[in-house]
């Protein structure tokens, strides 16, 4: 935890009045905010008593200029976490889910316009929905290691017993997604897919 007067000496060594009021309001929200334990953007505006737009802003600015979010690691295991909770529409075949960072949130809808693929944001914009298509055009892009092959092979095994198995897998994580609908996600890999197929209605 960063101490008064360790901040006081960074604003000096930035150069006393160099900063203007909103850069400077930016830096000071970014080392409160290191102290704080995951509090929400209701909970941080009732806090500063501001707005929770300004409490948006003030993230936003705060991760372009001083967290290490250019890393593309960092943004992946984010969104990677953000996923994990995740709700599937099966009436949309849409994946809804919440992605509080706009840095990350940019990140993703960068790489699905690059391919004309779009992410849906709510009114709220933290809220997001991803067609399942989308996703795993998203788990490509963001070299998540799914042996497609692997979970196709051990679908078609599934389904030489029961014809209703899917064996494409954009298919296969629909079921999964549906099965799962009520509950958390969590990693979506080939090792939990296929141990999804091999329990399924068995």
């Amino acid at each position: 935890m960063t101490s008064i007067n360790d901040i006081i000496k960074q604003y000096i060594d930035k150069g006393f009045g160099s900063m203007n009021k909103n850069d400077f309001e930016v830096w000071i929200f970014n080392e409160w905010h290191k102290t704080q334990n995951n509090l929400s953007d209701y909970e941080i505006s009732r806090k500063l008593r501001i707005p929770e737009s300004k409490v948006k802003r003030l993230k936003y600015e705060a991760s372009l200029k001083y967290s290490n979010e250019d890393n593309v690691d960092d943004l992946k295991k984010i969104f990677l976490e953000d996923i994990k909770i995740a709700k599937y529409k099966k009436e949309s075949s849409k994946l809804q889910f919440v992605v509080k960072d706009k840095v990350v949130r940019q990140y993703i809808s960068d790489l699905l316009t690059q391919d004309g693929r779009f992410l849906e944001s709510s009114l709220t914009s933290e809220t997001v929905h991803i067609h399942v298509d989308d996703f795993i055009y998203l788990l490509d892009a963001l070299n998540v290691s799914i042996d497609k092959d692997k979970i196709i092979k051990e679908a078609e095994k599934k389904a030489e017993s029961n014809h209703d198995f899917p064996t494409t897998f954009t298919d296969i994580l629909k079921s999964i997604l549906e099965d799962c609908s009520n509950k958390k996600i969590g990693p979506i890999t080939t090792e939990t897919i296929i141990r999804y197929i091999k329990d399924f209605k068995s």
